[in-house]
């Protein structure tokens, strides 16, 4: 009779609908946790997540920079690649950080990481300014899976998108000069996951305001500095007094004496530079890492990138201005010309190199900047 039930339960489970785990943003969160925990120690080890999900388990090696044989054991080659070697695009071709190409019907404007993929905003010419309609594609890390084209156009607006969340997030108005709803998307099904009324004044520029999303938060960015924090889950706007938009928690201010990173949660300075030498501070996309370039010196001189959580500092010997950030917190460049891309680990300032294959004509995206004017 055992036996028997033993048999029954196994063939129940064996046609249960288990979905594929998030792979990317599972590492993703890991790495944040990594970095947080490890603060004021040396960086070196690795970390081995294990993760259980719909009743299976999937070993995840969390990304850092100094393993690079073991940390994706368990991840598919195409995850893997996306996190560490970021994606870009020239003309109408996505660049997958694996090596792989994925071709759009326009010319790329902008891409922004989601833990879906990469999703690309395209139109008849890159910038981003031009009268002419804009189209939305995710594209997966893995190119073999089909790309889901997006019913949307937002014209001249800046939206928000957050690696580890398959989403989109963006404003528009609701018919008054300081009414505003901020609507979440799912981009993998284009289902609205929210939609949450915000007030605040916009005098030019987008069609509506620019806004961030990270986390279970977006920012809405309106005039005079003023930023509201609109928790879209909970469906109502929150207090909220950043200097701007938060990543991971934290925020760049300054106040004309020195550039500060702060810790809203904490309510700690984490980092802070004197404003003589014309600092530029770049969070990474998790908030745990600072990219800093100090304006007074030239782009031989490199830059720094700082571990908020330990204070550890590290320096890439590389042309500042060339870099973009990685949906895992790697720093990435691509030269064209050379047809290469280059990758640095912040936990060593370690930088490999790797070819562009595939056509590498038009205009170069790098995703993760933000190139709406």
């Amino acid at each position: 009779m055992t036996d028997r039930l033993a048999l029954q339960l196994q063939d129940e489970a064996a046609g249960l609908d288990v979905p594929p785990a998030p792979a990317a943003s599972i590492l993703a969160a890991g790495r944040r946790a990594r970095r947080r925990r490890r603060a004021g120690t040396a960086a070196g080890s690795a970390l081995l997540a294990l993760v259980v999900i719909g009743g299976a388990s999937l070993g995840l090696a969390v990304l850092g920079g100094e393993d690079r044989a073991d940390r994706h054991r368990g991840v598919d080659p195409a995850t893997a690649a996306y996190l560490d070697h970021g994606v870009f695009a020239t003309g109408s071709t996505i660049h997958l950080g694996d090596g792989s190409t994925a071709e759009v019907d326009e010319e790329v404007k902008v891409l922004y990481y989601t833990s879906a993929g990469p999703l690309v905003r395209t139109g008849r010419v890159s910038y981003t300014d031009d009268d002419g309609p804009s189209h939305y594609t995710l594209v997966r890390p893995d190119t073999s899976q089909a790309t889901l084209d997006l019913d949307l156009d937002l014209g001249d607006r800046v939206p928000g998108t957050d690696p580890e969340q398959p989403l989109l997030a963006y404003a528009e108005s609701t018919g008054g000069p300081r009414r505003w709803e901020v609507v979440v998307l799912d981009v993998t099904t284009g289902e609205e996951r929210a939609r949450v009324r915000v007030e605040g004044a916009m005098s030019g520029g987008w069609e509506a305001p620019p806004v961030a999303l990270d986390g279970d938060l977006v920012y809405v960015s309106f005039d005079d500095g003023v930023t509201t924090a609109v928790d879209w889950r909970g469906g109502e706007v929150v207090p909220y007094t950043g200097a701007g938009p938060a990543v991971g928690g934290r925020v760049v201010e300054s106040d004309g004496e020195e550039l500060r990173v702060v810790d809203l949660v904490r309510d700690e300075v984490l980092y802070r530079v004197s404003s003589e030498r014309y600092p530029y501070v770049d969070l990474s996309p998790d908030g745990t890492l600072a990219k800093v370039v100090f304006q007074d010196e030239q782009e031989e001189d490199g830059f720094l990138v700082v571990d908020l959580d330990s204070g550890r500092t590290t320096t890439i010997t590389e042309a500042p201005w060339d870099f973009g950030w990685t949906a895992g917190g790697h720093l990435f460049s691509v030269d064209t010309q050379a047809r290469t891309t280059t990758t640095c680990a912040p936990a060593t300032g370690v930088c490999e190199t790797q070819p562009v294959t595939g056509p590498a004509q038009g205009a170069l995206k790098l995703a993760g900047l933000s190139y709406e004017s």
